[in-house]
């Protein structure tokens, strides 16, 4: 145990990098780290990017949104995303939702809170809702997990339940474009009462694939009232031609078609290196969300 920490009766362990395990010394043991060797990984190569979705992709013009932009025309003034989803960002979101290791958002979110620093102080933080029956077999949101510490750490108001999820749809990237299209349609409403009245929104995901889950929950918020909305994800699949597909991972028994399996992120001893005790989800949530409630109207 570390002499003269007084954190050290609660966090017994080092300090350590959730990429590789290295111990952090100078980092401070209540919120998960990362080396600066790994945050690089995470972060985006100096390529071209969307202006709306931040996707890597190749633009016909610098400025001009992407091919998916394009076509969707999205309802959103703007999406920030750590990094593209592959390597070690990839594993540490997959570590987050299948690997019992929930505490990865606090890391996550406080990357994002640094993402979106420059954006209006006064945005209403709301994560993606999970339908009921995902919430009970995960345990967990990590859209809300992310978005309580990116509320916490930016001081900006989080307003977990603004939305609910009205139906259990199939993840986008196993479907076709037209199917997307519908599958996500009114899957979102506002949850009864809520008023926004012309406030910003920063809605927040873990992982941007097709662009609609996003953009349908735009769509509630804006009927409730919502001003402009942004978004914030935690990693986008890019754009490339060739690029490997989400879609392509190989269904699990007993997951819905396109989740990724529980361990597909054990790439290497590595990844698991110093790994901490898992923390309960709900544990993460305590106290980190401000008092909503003066955006309902009876």
């Amino acid at each position: 145990m570390r002499q003269g920490d007084p954190w050290a009766w609660l966090f017994p362990w080092p300090p350590y990098c959730l990429g590789c395990g290295v111990e952090l010394p100078g980092a401070p043991v209540t919120c998960p780290a990362i080396c600066p060797t790994c945050h690089r990984q995470v972060a985006f190569r100096p390529r071209s990017r969307c202006p709306s979705c931040d996707r890597p992709a190749w633009l016909a013009e610098a400025g001009r949104p992407c091919s998916e932009c394009r076509n969707l025309g999205p309802p959103w003034q703007a999406v920030r995303a750590l990094g593209p989803y592959d390597g070690l960002l990839r594993r540490l979101i997959l570590r987050m939702k299948y690997g019992e290791e929930p505490y990865v958002a606090a890391l996550l979110g406080r990357l994002l809170a640094e993402r979106v620093a420059a954006w209006p102080r006064d945005l209403l933080v709301v994560p993606i809702p999970l339908h009921p029956v995902r919430l009970r077999e995960r345990g967990f949101n990590q859209a809300l997990l992310l978005a309580a510490n990116l509320a916490r750490v930016s001081g900006r108001l989080l307003a977990p339940h603004a939305l609910r999820r009205l139906r259990r749809a199939p993840p986008q990237a196993m479907l076709g474009a037209a199917a997307r299209r519908s599958n996500v349609e009114a899957v979102f409403a506002p949850r009864p009462g809520w008023r926004l009245g012309g406030r910003p929104v920063l809605l927040v995901d873990d992982v941007l694939t097709t662009g609609r889950t996003l953009a349908s929950a735009c769509q509630a918020l804006r009927a409730a009232g919502a001003g402009p909305v942004f978004g914030a994800v935690a990693a986008v699949t890019p754009l490339w031609p060739g690029a490997a597909s989400p879609a392509a991972s190989v269904p699990v028994p007993g997951r819905d078609p396109g989740e990724e399996p529980a361990r597909a992120w054990a790439g290497s001893s590595s990844d698991r290196a110093g790994a901490g005790p898992a923390v309960g989800g709900g544990a993460l949530l305590g106290g980190l969300w401000g008092d909503a409630e003066g955006l309902r109207q009876s």
